[in-house]
């Protein structure tokens, strides 16, 4: 909204210029004056010709359990639309290319023995996903009698030590043959007590050999376009801290046309050397204490000299035994979004100096300055105002309250005489004239 329309005060034409940047102004308009015939709280969305959601919240204002309005609050959720549609794309991906390479996904609770399974891991035991039961002890029954003290020790051992396990093993399917699985799956969650409570993984058919090999290659061709498509900057270096790899966007920040040009060459080959020595300590410092570092800000120098800041995450990267081999980072550029944090701080700084030049302005002349909201509850009072009339201890004091409020602990100060009126009881009446006019008014 143009600060201009704001300043006018003009109601009407602030409505029209909202209503016109919606997707279906129409229905927008019914719905409010729905609400305003009815005591409903309400939740919903507003769609915008330009793509964006905000969020209604609407209710209604009660005083004295009398309905004198309704509260509107409208919040801009486009981001997380977007974010939920992305995610629900993502999903949608990963299940097509587990259907893909006949490969499903289990999630168990190891302590009540639940079992949670896709659609694609009951096809592979012969069962469709309707019909499909399952808790860990059915699980360990199904497993050839020869595999099952190998799978149960292995499986013990995942749960000890948290990370990653791999079994692999014959289970029974529906029509009784025995097919060859790889399971591989890994704590995720643990309870209050530090016990291991869900593991997730997956589920494949290896009795061919080739079937299992395409379903590598699939898994290995989508991690490698998220890595190479996400808006992050991705890299990885080894113990002696040289780049082992990154993704495209990576690449471009440090200047070079392709991530290989990377391989082998550590921080101070880079455009940021000026900043290696505080990159390769914090490199250092995950992979001495297998700690990652997550979401700090450092800078960097950029290939055209400029100076950017980044927000870096860096957690150890370990081979499938658990071994530290190296770091792994992620990084964003937020430089704008300090830029805009800084330029906001001032503003805001910038806003209270302004603020106390206001205050300090109203309070050193002797006419009495206020102003109230649509309920008559003062929302500023002048010290003149405050002490001389109202009879307030500060000027900050009458804030939210009514001259009612004020009458009465005067009339309360005054027992003895039960006409006592002060001249703020009269101030109502001549609000009640200003709102109904709905123009200045001058009182005598």
């Amino acid at each position: 909204i143009p600060p201009e329309l704001v300043e006018r005060g003009d109601d009407a034409a602030l409505l029209a210029h909202v209503v016109g940047q919606l997707a279906d102004p129409d229905a927008f308009l019914d719905k409010v004056r729905s609400l305003y015939e009815s005591s409903a709280e309400l939740t919903d969305t507003v769609d915008f010709r330009d793509g964006r959601i905000f969020e209604r919240f609407t209710a209604p204002l009660v005083m004295h359990k009398d309905v004198v309005g309704r509260i509107w609050s409208f919040r801009d959720i486009t981001a997380a639309r977007r974010a939920e549609q992305d995610l629900r794309v993502q999903e949608e991906r990963l299940r097509l290319a587990m259907e893909a390479t006949h490969q499903g996904w289990f999630d168990v609770n190891v302590q009540t023995g639940e079992v949670t399974v896709s659609a694609e891991y009951a096809r592979i035991l012969g069962y469709e996903p309707a019909e499909f039961k399952s808790n860990l002890q059915h699980w360990i029954d199904s497993v050839h009698p020869d595999d099952r003290e190998n799978l149960l020790k292995a499986f013990a051992e995942s749960l000890k030590s948290g990370v990653s396990g791999q079994m692999e093993y014959r289970r029974r399917t529906k029509s009784g043959e025995w097919k060859w699985i790889r399971s591989i799956g890994r704590i995720v969650e643990y309870d209050a007590g530090g016990k291991p409570l869900r593991m997730t993984g997956t589920h494949a058919d290896i009795s061919e050999q080739r079937a299992t090999e395409a379903a590598l290659v699939d898994s290995y061709h989508l991690l490698q376009t998220v890595v190479d498509t996400a808006p992050v900057r991705v890299f990885w270096k080894d113990l002696n801290l040289n780049y082992l790899g990154c993704n495209p966007a990576f690449a471009r920040d440090a200047g070079k046309s392709s991530p290989e040009e990377l391989i082998g060459k550590s921080d101070f080959d880079m455009g940021w050397r000026e900043q290696a020595a505080l990159y390769r300590a914090d490199d250092q410092k995950v992979i001495a204490s297998g700690i990652a570092k997550i979401a700090y800000e450092e800078p960097q120098t950029a290939p055209d000299g400029r100076k950017i800041w980044l927000r870096t995450s860096k957690v150890p990267f370990r081979d499938h035994h658990g071994n530290v081999i190296g770091v792994l980072g992620v990084y964003e550029d937020f430089t704008a979004y300090k830029e805009n944090a800084e330029a906001l701080k001032q503003s805001e700084a910038r806003s209270r100096e302004l603020a106390a030049l206001l205050r300090n302005m109203c309070d050193n002349v002797p006419d009495m300055i206020w102003m109230k909201d649509l309920s008559k509850r003062y929302v500023f009072a002048n010290r003149a105002m405050s002490s001389d009339l109202l009879g307030a201890t500060d000027a900050d004091e009458p804030v939210g309250k009514t001259d009612l409020f004020f009458a009465l602990r005067e009339r309360a100060a005054h027992p003895e005489d039960p006409e006592w009126h002060t001249f703020g009881e009269l101030c109502q009446d001549s609000d009640d004239v200003t709102l109904k006019n709905d123009r200045p008014s001058v009182f005598e």
